[in-house]
């Protein structure tokens, strides 16, 4: 194995290299290049730090999950046996250069000397002393042991980072940044170099960072006076011809004025000659500026300038195509540049207007066929006819940024509407913050709302459209007459919002085929997530308000395209989870977008040109863009804007030779030299639209950007001219947010927005978004609600807390108006990073306490017991003793949630002691007591619990009794009371009674848990058809309202329920969904009760190890908090019956031994009676049928009067097997009665035997 303190030398700068030794890595595991791709991953990642789930995303986008975590396991290993060719294998080595920990795959710096490292961080210290450097310091010897400084950093930058990958973005932000580092080294060098007399290494430097940008007219114009003062005027006046060539060359402009005036008064000689040197012989300028000059030179290309044309006349004998072209090229090239150099500004006008009427129209470049899609086109139709045919399906579409998703979409769209006649829905999500919720959704509704008349949706909608209206208000324009809903509880209404929603689109399908779209869903908000999941997992005919199907006739259900962002979407995303969910149950599509390979880029330039193209200038476009086809019409774009470009006739031609195309290495730097042709005014505009947005409205920016219409127009004409911004073109295709927010603009694609907003500095970028949120105040002072968290977004950018906050709390309780619950509390969560003042307090306070129950509501019982004693320690710090202790009961309860009765208890008692002197709260102390009894209840202490219900009841009672929370929480308790008690026909009648209440006081959230128990219940009294109704109502509620606790209990009620019907594969799918949400939940309780369930379910299947495996890992589970709940007995009496039927007496018995004693210290009622039966088992087997025969008769009795019919037959049937063996006069007859009996049982309620 390799010493410790052996270090790699890893080279990025100008090449890539890994040395050990100083001997290059080569050959075998290091020669496999996605090897290299991971390790180069890690180098250009922050703090070389990666998730591998992003790294899986980057180098593997088009593997399944599976494959991906697969080949990323394979490559991580060959990496480390790459780097460290002795490393031990197996488990336990370790590597002393990669580590992996919690899924973040490292680098450890340490051991590895990175040369861009070593670049980046020498330049720190050198960028700080030039900041502390006073202006008016003069040159001094310092100076020139400054300016070594500068030279020694210089020299590192052995040219541009990772020069193999430049078209790969996630190498781009560090090459950036590098690029950066060396311009700012280069202009203080050649500053400081002039300030000191040092011309030589002035020009150097200013040359260095030419060779950069030949089109920075600062730099020409410091180089042409450092020039003029060291006396070289003839250099100094071509630096401006030079000058004046690059612009008209790379961006069609003239020197400015300033520049101009320079260069007149260095051909005049009124600049004074002052930066004379001193000669040192023969001392050549500093090495770390020539060098630079000279590698940025070193192959320059010959000019030549070939045709894009396949077809054009043969050359003669011995002459090459390319050189006859170049020939003519040059020729014409030549003829038109003296014809420039000497013409009028008026002929020259004329001329370039002449060339510009020429030039392909760039439109041609969104309107070109397809290309490369056939498969994917292929698979969604298949999934269209698979919908048509009454199945539900979904189709994902994931790729890069610029891979055509959206394009992909509009083509199936365009088959859709024009073979199908169907009807095609789109909707979008936005990455800046202020979207509404359920955004998307609520664009594809009042899309096709704006084109229907009322009568129409009259007819549609019925007594929906007053839910519908809640999100597309659309509706209530079209039908003015809807009435205002009416409360009837959040939970009610968002059931009814969501089925409103699915009654809509199902209506829609009815009519005709119907699609919808769903673009870059990678930024979509959590509510939309979660009536997706309702939309797209519920079956057809749920909601009320659809009519019943016909018997036999399948409803109609729409397609659903979901386009996304691969990258953006990690292992956490909701987005993932709803795939995962969709994928089980074999309903969805995955379609990954893949770069086009060079033949496809080749026909794609033959679309766009519209006659044939020379596969050398295809091959080119190929190399430079890697096939991406957004990357490819930018190239195409900026290549006609550059005039590289020119339509000759009817064909194109390049007026350059391939190798002097000179395209940038990345889409970033491509947009930017686009955006360089528009004047300095229309930048600013467009760069104030990016702070706006992907979409905006033209009239927000003429009030943001205060200036006339007239000015803001112009600016926009030119941005539209130079594909920078489009118009809605068609209005009916405007979404709801469009029409709401009277947006008319958007930018042609996301990328050129995010680069115009990085350019903006932190205190710029603060500026303009404090301009647009007045802007939006301003604008729509009369409607603000639908712009609450757009405001405060701009006012958390713009660093106004008080009014972030402001808006942050109007749209959480938005938010949740809709039911967003997940939105509102990110919006709770930015607003309390906000409220750090002593005077805020209170009102912290307070919020915590809503957002704690959002989370425990939404399935977050960690972060709802941290908010909730957050809320806590704040009341006490304000002293309210009331106040903090209804911040401990609510932590109870969110304790109750995680199955941790024993902390349950310390907050309660912590609630009693805040109000022992505060007899007034008779209220208060009537929740304590109600929620001690559920505690004592889920421990299984049935005597506690009773007292404390009692209690509750007493004083809940003498205040009127109108609290609902007491009453639920009460009923839910005695239910289970009664199970462990009295007799499952007292647990049901509870159960029921306690539905009753939640249905009566508007609180349908708690209704799973009761329909849970009324389910256990039905099982009891051998009601199956009932309980697995129950069951489903149960978990299709705790769905709808989000209540993620409540769906694990369900779906462990429905397994237990399979296993009664011999239904063994549901059972199995029931515990795995169930165990799922416990793990995720952190609740063993839970845990521990679907291993039973799969136990008892191994049993039936005669497994008897696995089942012994189970309930042995249910056990410890049970015991894993220090713990026990009211099922431990069970437990207990399910580990005593595997281990009897495996033949392992002796453990039987310890078990049973321990069942008995628990269930009778606590006076439980059903499980003696179980333990009895087995007793006798267990006694029948060891041949002692004394001691048995009681325990039969007693367990039948107690079982009898129970009416526990399904345990009351099967111990008949025990009963019966042991008179067969004993074979007594006249056990056989009543074997015979006892077994005919529990059939009977059996048959009528259709439970497995």
């Amino acid at each position: 194995m390799i010493g410790a303190t052996t270090h790699l030398e890893v080279l990025t700068l100008g090449q890539f290299e890994v040395r050990r030794d100083h001997i290059p890595l080569s050959g075998g595991n290091w020669s496999r290049r996605k090897v290299n791709d991971l390790f180069k991953l890690l180098l250009s990642a922050e703090q070389h730090h990666l998730h591998r789930e992003q790294i899986q995303e980057i180098l593997w986008p088009s593997s399944t999950s599976e494959q991906a975590a697969n080949s990323f396991g394979k490559t991580l290993y060959l990496l480390r046996r790459a780097l460290e060719p002795e490393l031990v294998s197996g488990k336990g080595s370790s590597s002393i250069y990669v580590h992996l920990e919690r899924d973040t795959l490292m680098l450890i710096p340490a051991r590895l000397d990175i040369d861009a490292d070593i670049f980046e961080s020498s330049a720190k210290p050198l960028q700080a002393k030039m900041r502390s450097r006073s202006p008016k310091e003069r040159a001094n010897e310092a100076d020139l042991d400054l300016l070594n400084e500068f030279d020694h950093l210089l020299s590192l930058y052995k040219g541009d980072y990772l020069p193999d990958d430049v078209y790969e973005d996630w190498a781009q932000r560090r090459r950036d940044r590098l690029r950066r580092i060396q311009s700012w080294l280069l202009e203080n060098a050649a500053e400081l170099a002039q300030a000191n007399a040092q011309g030589q290494r002035a020009c150097a430097y200013l040359q260095a960072l030419l060779e950069g940008n030949s089109a920075d007219e600062q730099t020409h114009r410091q180089l042409m006076l450092v020039y003029a003062r060291m006396g070289r005027r003839s250099d100094a006046l071509h630096q401006y011809q030079l000058l004046r060539a690059a612009l008209r060359e790379e961006l069609d402009a003239t020197p400015l004025p300033e520049t101009t005036e320079l260069f007149r008064s260095i051909q005049a000689g009124r600049i004074a000659v002052d930066l004379i040197e001193p000669r040192r012989g023969n001392e050549a300028p500093s090495k770390g500026a020539t060098a630079l000059v000279a590698s940025n030179r070193a192959g320059k290309p010959h000019p030549g300038t070939p045709s894009l044309s396949a077809d054009r006349t043969s050359p003669g004998p011995g002459e090459s195509s390319s050189a006859s072209t170049t020939l003519a090229s040059n020729t014409n090239g030549d003829a038109r540049r003296v014809a420039s150099s000497t013409a009028t500004p008026q002929q020259e006008a004329e001329t370039e207007t002449a060339e510009e009427q020429s030039q392909i129209n760039p439109e041609r470049i969104l309107q070109a066929e397809l290309v490369g899609r056939a498969e994917e086109i292929v698979t969604m139709q298949h999934a269209y006819k698979q919908v048509r045919d009454g199945q539900r399906k979904t189709v994902f579409i994931s790729g890069e940024p610029g891979i055509g998703k959206t394009r992909l979409a509009r083509e199936f769209t365009r088959w859709s509407e024009e073979t199908q006649l169907a009807t095609v829905l789109w909707g979008y999500c936005y990455e800046m913050s202020g979207s509404f919720p359920y955004q998307p959704i609520a664009d594809a509704i009042s899309a096709h709302v704006r084109m229907s008349s009322p009568a129409e949706l009259r007819a549609m909608l019925g007594n929906s459209a007053i839910d519908l209206a809640k999100i597309a208000p659309e509706v209530r324009f079209k039908l003015p007459e809807l009435p205002q809903p009416e409360p009837i509880g959040p939970e009610l209404e968002r059931r009814n919002l969501y089925s409103a929603v699915a009654h809509f689109f199902n209506a829609l399908a009815e009519q005709r085929p119907l699609i919808i779209i769903l673009d870059d869903l990678q930024w979509a908000d959590a509510a939309t997530m979660q009536l997706l999941n309702f939309l797209m997992m519920q079956s057809t005919g749920l909601s009320p308000f659809d009519p019943v199907i016909e018997a036999g006739k399948r409803s109609a259900v729409p397609l659903y395209l979901m386009l996304y962002r691969a990258d953006e979407v990690n292992a956490t995303h909701p987005l993932r989870g709803l795939m995962g969910t969709l994928a089980r149950v074999n309903i969805s599509e995955d379609v990954r977008l893949q770069r086009l390979t060079e033949a496809e880029v080749h026909q794609l330039l033959v679309n766009i040109a519209g006659h044939s193209v020379r596969p050398i200038f295809a091959g080119e476009i190929f190399r430079q863009t890697e096939g991406n086809p957004f990357f490819i019409g930018e190239a195409i774009r900026t290549l006609l804007l550059e005039g590289k470009i020119k339509k000759r006739g009817e064909r194109w031609q390049a007026t350059v030779d391939i190798d002097q195309l000179e395209l940038p290495p990345s889409v970033r730097l491509l947009i930017e030299r686009r955006l360089v042709h528009l004047s300095p005014e229309c930048r600013t505009t467009m760069t104030l639209a990016a702070v706006l947005g992907r979409q905006f409205s033209s009239a927000l920016l003429c009030l943001a950007r205060n200036l006339s219409e007239d000015a803001v127009a112009e600016h926009i004409d030119d941005a539209i001219q130079a594909q920078i911004l489009s118009l809605f073109s068609d209005p009916s295709k405007v979404d709801s947010r469009a029409r709401a927010q009277d947006l008319d603009l958007a930018f042609t694609h996301d990328k050129i927005r995010e680069v115009l907003y990085q350019w903006l500095n932190p205190l710029r970028r603060r500026s303009l978004h404090s301009q647009v949120a007045i802007a939006i105040e301003t604008r729509y002072a009369t409607h603000l609600q639908p712009y609450y968290s757009t405001l405060a977004y701009h006012y958390q950018i713009a660093e106004n807390p008080t009014r972030a906050v402001d808006y942050l709390m109007k749209a959480a309780t938005h938010a949740g108006s809709v039911y967003a619950f997940v939105n509102a509390a990110e919006h709770m969560k930015a607003a309390l990073d906000l409220l750090i003042s002593d005077e805020e307090r209170p009102r912290r306070a307070e919020l915590l306490h809503r957002l704690s129950d959002i989370y425990i509501y939404t399935g977050r019982p960690d972060k709802a017991i941290e908010a909730g004693l957050a809320s806590a320690a704040l009341w006490r710090d304000l002293g309210s003793d009331v106040k903090q202790a209804e911040a401990y009961l609510h932590v109870s309860f969110c304790c109750h949630w995680q199955g941790k009765e024993i902390d349950a208890v310390k907050h309660i008692q912590r609630a009693l002691k805040c109000i022992e002197n505060r007899p007034e709260q008779i209220a208060l102390l009537a929740r304590v007591n109600a929620q001690w009894g559920l505690a004592a209840t889920v421990m299984g202490e049935p005597l506690l619990a009773r007292e404390k219900l009692q209690q509750a009841d007493i004083l809940h009672s003498s205040v009127g009794g109108a609290d609902a929370f007491i009453a639920v929480v009460s009923l839910w308790s005695l239910s289970w009371c009664a199970f462990l008690t009295e007799s499952p026909g007292q647990m049901l009648a509870y159960a029921l009674r306690g539905a009753q209440v939640c249905s009566t006081s508007h609180k349908p959230e708690w209704e799973p848990m009761m329909d849970y128990s009324a389910a256990w219940a039905c099982m009891q009294l051998g009601q199956l058809a009932e309980g697995q109704r129950l069951a489903q109502e149960a978990l299709l509620k705790a769905q709808q309202h989000g209540v993620v606790g409540a769906q694990g209990w369900a779906n462990l009620v429905q397994a237990f329920l399979a296993i009664q019907a011999g239904q063994w594969e549901e059972a199995e799918k029931s515990a795995a969904s169930a165990y799922a949400i416990a793990t995720m939940l952190h609740d063993a309780d839970m845990q521990a009760r679907v291993l039973w369930s799969r136990s008892v379910c191994a049993g039936w299947r005669d497994d008897w190890q696995r089942a012994i495996d189970d309930i042995k890992a249910a056990l410890a589970m049970a015991r894993k908090d220090g713990e026990t709940s009211m099922v431990f007995p069970h437990l207990l009496v399910q580990a005593a019956k595997a281990h009897f039927f495996a033949g392992k007496l002796a453990e039987a018995q310890h078990y049973l031994d321990e069942a008995m004693q628990y269930a009778q210290s606590r006076h439980y009622r059903q499980l003696p009676a179980l333990g009895q039966r087995l007793q006798g088992r267990i006694w029948e087997a060891q041949g002692r049928f004394v001691e048995a025969q009681p325990c039969f008769e007693h367990s039948l009795a107690e079982l009898l009067a129970l009416d526990d019919q399904v345990e009351y037959a099967r111990t008949q049937e025990a009963y019966s097997l042991f008179l067969q063996r004993r074979k007594q006069p006249g056990d056989e007859e009543k074997s015979r009665e006892l077994l005919e009996s529990a059939q009977t049982i059996f048959h009528r309620l259709g439970v497995s035997r």
